[in-house]
């Protein structure tokens, strides 16, 4: 068989594989080339096998009461870290923050979103025993602070 011949057919292979889901598609960007990247997109795929970490209810300041939840999620395969956040509400912004500290080099991911469900950030490379803080704080309709949420993992 001729080597172009050979070529083509391990590739359809390795492609059949990859849709049967017989093989992960390999991550585009590694180590600090995550920092700010989507976990869910293909160019990283970092949202697969993923887990929530830490749930915290996003709580109104002065009263106390919930008005969401806030999680922050890891992936093992990619060693990194991201916010996703939950209003029932519709508020005028909702700001996820991730940072890595106090690891060379430092990094601060900050993702806003606006209305009501389900958001997330983007995410922060924060392998195995990284410290993560990770903020969500929900505007009120006048840009003024509402509620907040905040984690530190060390």
């Amino acid at each position: 068989m001729k080597t172009r011949a050979k070529v083509i057919i391990s590739a359809m292979a390795v492609a059949l594989a990859v849709m049967a889901g017989g093989v992960a598609p390999a991550n585009a960007v590694s180590g600090y080339g995550y920092d700010g990247t989507d976990p869910s997109t293909g160019a990283t795929n970092c949202v697969t096998g993923s887990t929530a970490i830490y749930p915290a209810p996003i709580r109104v300041g002065g009263t106390g009461a919930s008005v969401g939840t806030m999680q922050v999620w890891y992936s093992p395969s990619c060693g990194t870290n991201w916010v996703r956040a939950y209003t029932g509400s519709s508020y005028t912004q909702v700001i996820k923050t991730s940072r890595r500290e106090p690891n060379t080099p430092p990094f601060t991911e900050t993702e806003t979103d606006f209305g009501a469900g389900w958001s997330y950030s983007m995410q922060v490379y924060a392998p195995g025993a990284t410290c993560v803080h990770a903020d969500t704080v929900i505007l009120g309709p006048s840009g003024d602070f509402y509620a907040w949420a905040g984690v530190n993992l060390c």
